[in-house]
């Protein structure tokens, strides 16, 4: 109540009392103001009338002493002149300059050059070079009449005359004076001050009256308005009483009950008897009223608790459930597999092949459950990136159109040709228009399924795209389409359905569509189709982004004469890459650490660097950041070239300054195109006939058949389809990794997780490269628990190394074959070599192209296979006409015969 009293109080202070003060203050300052303001006003002008009064005298006098001293000067000067006496007026003008005040300097100008120049200003070297010689000697020299003119220089301010000098009635120069103005000057500061300190001090004055009678009358109206407020105080403390309940309360003022007041008082006590016997009544209820409310609110929490609760226990569920599930079916696909491989009879094939069917659709089932608990519990995130609609609508196409044609029906896609480069997550589109399509498919006995693309609308930054997906299927009713995206419900939810389902697959596109800020809809009707409509806008993306695609010959040419840093750390990835792009004519300098690639960088040229990550001494990225830190190497394009598959190892890359990132195994597609599009040969482009291609040879040709737990066709793909370099890739792999997995186990009980790791990263790459998909399936599941310190899964491990022996196993016939072979080969001709090399090193020095005529020869007589990638490479820099890199290729060629020689 008091706190309520306290506010009145000052409320009733601001309000009445305050006004009536500020009011009358007000009048008093802005009387005194306009007072004061008229005054200083007066003033100013009268002292500015003084100054410019004062100003216009000094200058006049300056100007008098000016003429008097130019006529006289002039007269005599003009006689010296006239009998060609140039001594005396140099001592007659020093003489005038030590007698006239203000006098700086006098300078005597024959034409426009100066024969005498006298006068203290004349010593500062930059202001004589400026009298002299400058605009303002210009300007005095062309005078043939009496002139002045003012200027300043240096902070200096000058006043000078010039007289023409005659002799013999022409005019023979001009004398020029020059007068200082910096005392006049000064004085008029001075002047200038003293008017504005006497203006401060009638401002002080001013203010100091303004505010005595500002004090004074606050006073006196704080005096008044307080005497006139009192009462009116009073019966706002009194009301303030009565409203917080003291119905008790009296109002305490001595007057008359028949003036306003009074009256006012007395209607006040008797509406307070009346407001506390309503108030008793009123607070009898409201505790009732409390008592409920907080009852159901406490029982609306818990109810609240309790749903939240199921809600994330639900999610969690499902999200463990599919990770738990998914682990065996993953070991089951991989071993039905293995075992379809090792196969032979056509039963057993048949049965392993339903396997593989049912376990597949389990496996999406799984997946489904995966992603919806993944969207429930809010963690699905949605990736942006650059992508060809195209690719993804191929991708679609291929998997539904089988489904389509199984069943007989019309399967048909209908898509502009012209459509950009689009920006956003086209996995997830992906996996909504397989998932609608497949749909539309299953719900079709006969008839057609039909997937039509449309541009909406599209502007500078984004399109907006319709899908439409249609069929002639068994159509909906309005009920069924009402519940259609409801999680766990089917549009047939009878027992006796034909058709099976999670009821997941439309509440996940309706989900992932609402996440693309899109929208979803279904048009339906029984027995004659469906058609979904999904609107979803994309950004564009880059148009110089290009989707990976079959090199043309025209890419893999452009490539020749393209000079390269390989920085690789294991001798069969090195050996892959040298491979692959010794066939486009590329030439490679290979390092194994990130230290060496910044040495390389510094010391020679190259076009292009790709860049692994994890290497001994130094890394990919630390390396990248250090060759990006030196200014001169700002546009060399660094591409990645690893294991190391995540987004956030590609983004990792891109923040270090790398420009793409290719992932192992290398697809020699997407290596041929990611070159072509970031490297520039710095030397000139010269067209170069395309190297012969062998001819095709089947996977039994050296004995690829009996290998085991590889896909041949994928490893042939990533070397370009050359079967001699992909058998000794395939040996060198038995060689350095048949430990790999004990090396793994001991770096583990070691508690060396970061080798470890190291150790499964460098495996990942090399299977890949050989076509061991499942085995790097295994080390990767494998790595990521060494990353992320997670207990190793002994099924996991115990298949991995049942997969490596396996493989290790299969390769080892291959490799005594590729020995025996060897041995078996023609003898070399070494001292025939020596010469033909001899003679090639010396047309190569003189720049011949006639060189490249004894190579067949040379290729011929050495019939070692060691040397053939050195044929090669000397082959593309010959019909490059590189001659310093085709000798570098016949020096190595020298050295590996003399090698094997001795």
């Amino acid at each position: 109540m008091h706190d309520r009293q306290g506010v009145s109080d000052i409320k009733i202070q601001r309000g009445m009392r305050w006004r009536l003060m500020l009011g009358m203050v007000g009048m008093i300052v802005t009387m005194v103001v306009l007072l004061t303001v008229l005054q200083i006003s007066a003033q100013k002008d009268s002292l500015n009338s003084a100054l410019a009064s004062h100003t216009f005298f000094l200058e006049e006098q300056l100007h008098k002493k000016a003429e008097k001293a130019s006529s006289q000067m002039s007269g005599h000067i003009e006689r010296l002149i006239s009998t060609y006496r140039l001594t005396l007026a140099n001592e007659f003008i020093r003489n005038v300059i030590r007698d006239i005040d203000d006098l700086s300097y006098v300078i005597l100008m024959e034409g426009g050059a100066p024969k005498i120049a006298i006068g203290s200003d004349l010593v500062d070297a930059e202001l004589r070079k400026h009298i002299l010689s400058g605009d303002i000697s210009g300007l005095a020299a062309k005078q043939t009449e009496k002139m002045h003119h003012d200027f300043i220089f240096a902070d200096h301010g000058f006043m000078e005359n010039v007289v023409p000098i005659m002799r013999h009635q022409e005019q023979w120069g001009v004398l020029r004076l020059g007068f200082s103005r910096d005392e006049l000057n000064n004085n008029l500061a001075s002047s200038q001050l003293r008017i504005h300190q006497e203006i401060k001090d009638a401002l002080f004055k001013t203010s100091l009256t303004s505010l005595i009678f500002l004090i004074l009358g606050a006073l006196t109206v704080y005096y008044f308005a307080r005497r006139w407020t009192d009462p009116i105080q009073k019966l706002v403390h009194f009301s303030n009483r009565l409203a917080s309940g003291d119905f008790s309360a009296t109002a305490h003022i001595s007057t008359r009950r028949d003036d306003e007041i009074g009256l006012l008082v007395v209607s006040l006590e008797d509406m307070a008897a009346s407001l506390k016997q309503s108030y008793a009544q009123l607070e009898e209820h409201s505790h009732t009223l409390e008592e409920k409310v907080e009852k159901r609110t406490h029982e609306l929490a818990e109810a609240r608790d309790k749903a939240l609760a199921a809600t994330q226990t639900k999610s969690e569920f499902l999200a463990n459930m599919s990770h738990e599930i998914r682990t065996p079916m993953n070991a089951i696909i991989g071993m039905a597999h293995l075992a379809q491989d090792m196969a032979t009879a056509a039963p057993q094939r048949q049965y392993l092949n339903k396997i593989l069917t049912a376990s597949e659709n389990l496996l999406k089932i799984i997946n489904d459950i995966l992603d919806f608990s993944k969207v429930e519990a809010g963690k699905l995130v949605l990736e942006a990136t650059d992508f060809q609609l195209q690719e993804t609508l191929n991708h679609v196409e291929s998997i539904a159109s089988v489904q389509a044609h199984q069943k007989g029906l019309d399967f048909a896609f209908d898509s502009p040709a012209d459509l950009p480069v689009l920006h956003g997550d086209s996995l997830r589109l992906g996996q909504i228009l397989l998932n609608l399509t497949t749909n539309a498919v299953k719900f079709t006995a006969s008839g057609h399924v039909r997937i039509t693309v449309e541009v909406v609308e599209k502007n500078e930054s984004t399109i907006d795209l319709h899908f439409s997906i249609s069929d002639s299927g068994i159509g909906m009713a309005e009920e069924q389409m009402s519940h259609l995206f409801e999680a766990f419900t089917q549009a047939d939810a009878s027992t006796t359905r034909n058709y099976g389902g999670t009821g997941l697959g439309l509440a996940i596109c309706k989900q992932l569509v609402d996440m693309m800020q899109g929208k979803i809809v279904v048009e339906s009707t029984p027995n004659q189709g469906s058609c979904f409509h999904v609107n979803i806008q994309f950004g564009l993306g880059n148009p110089l982004f290009i989707a990976t695609k079959t090199p043309s010959p025209q890419t893999m040419q452009s490539l020749q004469g393209t000079r390269l840093l390989l920085v690789e750390d294991y001798e069969i990835n090195q050996q892959v890459a040298e491979g692959l792009l010794s066939k486009a004519g590329v030439s490679l300098h290979i390092v194994d650490n990130g230290k060496k690639a910044v040495d390389a960088v510094k010391s020679e040229v190259f076009d292009g660097v790709l860049m692994d990550m994890q290497m001994p001494v130094m890394g990919g990225i630390e390396a990248t950041r250090l060759i990006r830190a030196d200014g001169r190497f700002n546009e060399l394009p660094i591409i990645a070239m690893t294991a190391n598959a995540m987004p956030e190892d590609r983004q990792m890359c891109i923040e270090a300054g790398m420009n793409d990132h290719l992932t192992k195994p290398i697809h020699p597609d997407a290596l041929y195109n990611t070159l072509s599009r970031w490297i520039t040969i710095s030397a000139p482009a010269i067209t170069a006939e395309p190297l012969p291609m062998k001819s095709p040879k089947t996977n039994d040709d050296i004995g690829f058949s009996a290998l085991r737990g590889i896909d041949i066709s994928d490893g042939l793909q990533r070397v370009a389809g050359d079967q001699q370099l992909y058998a000794a890739i395939l040996c060198k792999f038995r060689h350095s990794q048949a430990d790999s997995l004990q090396n793994m186990q001991a770096a583990t009980v070691a508690s060396d997780f970061e080798q470890a790791a190291s150790i499964a990263h460098a495996l990942i790459g090399l299977a890949g490269n050989i076509g061991a998909k499942e085995l790097a399936a295994h080390i990767r599941t494998l790595e990521f628990s060494f990353t992320n310190g997670k207990a190793i899964d002994l099924p996991t491990w115990q298949a991995a190394e049942q997969q490596l022996s396996y493989i290790i196993d299969s390769i080892e016939p291959l490799c005594e074959t590729i020995a025996t072979t060897k041995k078996t080969a023609p003898a070399t001709d070494h001292a025939a070599a020596k010469q033909l090399i001899t003679q090639m090193r010396s047309l190569l020095e003189e720049s011949d192209g006639d060189a490249v005529d004894l190579l067949d020869e040379l290729s011929a007589t050495l019939g070692d296979h060691a040397t053939n990638q050195h044929i090669s490479m000397l082959r593309q820099h010959l019909s490059g006409y590189d001659f310093d890199a085709a000798l570098e290729d016949l020096s190595a060629i020298s050295q590996l015969n003399t090698n094997a020689e001795e």
